[in-house]
């Protein structure tokens, strides 16, 4: 299948006057190619209307690339809007199906498995293009095809005065007077196809100059179609790897403190997963502000809207608010009646603890909202009375036996009780199995050894040298004992996201089951799980919490 690739480029926009004028030659040529040595051009590049590239990407890697992979995502067009067509959002997982665009033009589309991370919006003309992105999600009626066109000709440095009726009026539908008249103003260069005479100009960027003054013309025609536009701007062909450690699927993360990541389909449809930790209170997520930057330096940078291209494929009904640790996968959990709100003034809220493993309500939670203290009932109900409209609440929510959570809530205005779900989880009783050494003799069901030198690269999955070594030991030891069944664990300290710290362990262990299937050893001998932070065998307030990253090996039968 072709892929399609811009042959556009975020470019220097000249103005060509007449192909004439691209056959003469003399004075003005030897002006031109002066201008070329002064380095004018180089400043025309880095003056392009949007500038974001790889350079504004941060590449820290906090999480794995798996990781919410097992969590439930909430569709964000289902939640209201913030004035500025953004989404509040507290602790959570949640995606976007956007309406994207190309913004980086002489480059390839998007091909499966391509790496792209989050940047700022930056360029000349930034404002102008974040207007047309949030303009596109007030005013529906307009085609995605005339937006993306619209965008090409700002790109390309289009003069606006010379352009089709049709371009101007979608531009005078997103933008004031002030931007409109910026979009009229003349090129620096009158005679840009002349630059493709000159010595001085690179070979690479010579059927650039061609195709952006071929893309002027047909975008100033009055019977302008978008597939013309397209076929000038895009051309088959996969993007060169250059960056392959960047793999689909990588978080980045925002200046706000949630994370972001993209799923691009094609140039014009891109999945955008959005994660606030639970460390963050509430953030404000608006994509028209954010570019997809792609790792391969030859792929194409995508714009956001706001706008989904598909509401398809979700559950009916949205879920009520609900703090947890791990996704809800057993049947949905009956809310409390709702009942009437005793005054026009107030409104109330009305929740439900549960055990988040075995879905049973807790009785007796402790509910603390500032210094008041409620209590939830025998069926692990209780509310929340007197609170006002928009205004954000707090409480803590603890049972004996279980970990606190805390939720942060907006309240809503409504006639009937606004419903929420606390989910608790269990506090893990450490293994009680007694730890021994792999070669020890008297090895028996219930022992636990711990791998000593298990490497892994910093955050992530892949084993490094000194791991395999002791993992080709285990190997030999399940091939001696062939009727050996062990779990792998694997295990963090409590440094950094706690969800994050379990999917890494979790990984972890994984990847070494794979390492000792590769060694002959069966599947049905192994277990990997991981425990993330909720096993430590030193305290995590100490120096020597470095110790709780592990892998473990539990004999589980001999």
């Amino acid at each position: 299948m072709k892929q399609i690739v811009c042959n556009l480029l975020l470019g220097w926009g000249v103005v060509v006057g007449s192909t004439g004028a691209f056959a003469q030659q003399g004075e003005f040529g030897d002006v031109l190619n002066s201008l070329m040595n002064t380095g004018l051009i180089r400043g025309m590049i880095r003056n392009e209307p949007i500038t974001t590239s790889m350079r504004d990407v941060n590449k820290r890697v906090d999480l794995p690339d798996s990781f919410g992979n097992d969590q439930t995502f909430r569709p964000l067009h289902r939640y209201p809007r913030t004035p500025t067509g953004g989404w509040k959002l507290v602790p959570g997982f949640y995606e976007l199906r956007s309406r994207s665009y190309c913004i980086k033009a002489g480059t390839h589309a998007p091909s499966n498995g391509d790496g792209y991370l989050y940047a700022p919006l930056r360029g000349r003309q930034a404002d102008i293009v974040q207007s047309i992105l949030a303009g596109s999600a007030v005013h529906t009626e307009v085609d995605q095809h005339d937006v993306q066109l619209l965008l090409w000709a700002i790109i390309a440095r289009s003069n606006f005065s010379n352009m089709n009726s049709r371009v101007v009026g979608v531009a005078s539908t997103f933008l004031n007077p002030g931007q409109m008249l910026r979009l009229n103003s003349k090129a620096m260069l009158s005679t840009a196809l002349q630059l493709l005479n000159s010595p001085q100009l690179e070979a690479s960027l010579r059927p650039i100059f061609a195709a952006e003054h071929q893309i002027r013309q047909v975008v100033g025609q009055m019977n302008a179609r978008f597939e013309d536009v397209e076929k000038l701007a895009m051309l088959a062909g996969p993007a060169l790897m250059d960056n392959p450690d960047i793999r689909q699927g990588r978080w980045s993360k925002h200046p706000d403190g949630y994370y972001v990541r993209y799923f691009p389909h094609g140039y014009s449809r891109t999945i955008v997963q959005v994660y606030v930790p639970a460390n963050v209170s509430t953030v404000v997520f608006d994509a028209t502000d954010d570019v997809a930057v792609p790792a391969n330096t030859g792929a194409q940078r995508l714009a956001l809207s706001n706008v989904p291209y598909d509401t398809t494929g979700y559950a009916p009904d949205p879920p009520p608010v609900v703090a947890r640790q791990q996704p809800a996968t057993r049947e949905q959990i009956p809310v409390p009646p709702v009942l009437p709100s005793p005054t026009v003034r107030y409104q109330q809220i009305c929740g439900l603890v549960i055990d988040t493993r075995t879905r049973m309500r807790i009785s007796g939670a402790s509910i603390m909202l500032g210094d008041h203290e409620i209590l939830s009932d025998g069926k692990g109900t209780f509310r929340l009375d007197s609170l006002v409209a928009g205004q954000t609440i707090g409480f803590t929510t603890g049972a004996a036996g279980y970990s606190a959570d805390t939720l942060e809530i907006d309240v809503e205005r409504r006639s009937d009780c606004q419903t929420v779900v606390i989910e608790l989880k269990p506090i893990t009783k450490p293994d009680s199995g007694r730890l021994v050494a792999l070669n020890e003799a008297d090895l028996r069901a219930g022992d636990r050894i711990i791998l000593q030198n298990i490497q892994f690269e910093q955050s992530r999955s892949e084993l490094l040298v000194p791991g395999k070594s002791e993992l080709d030991k285990v190997a030999a030891w399940m091939q001696v004992h062939t009727t050996a069944r062990v779990e792998l664990s694997g295990h963090t300290s409590n440094e950094g996201d706690k969800s994050a710290n379990l999917a890494l362990s979790k990984e972890r262990a994984a990847a070494c089951k794979r390492y000792l299937l590769r060694k002959g050893v069966g599947p049905d001998r192994i277990k990997a799980v991981g425990y993330g932070q909720e096993r430590p065998i030193v305290s995590n307030d100490t120096p020597e919490r470095t110790l709780n990253r592990r892998v473990e090996l539990r004999i589980d039968r001999l």
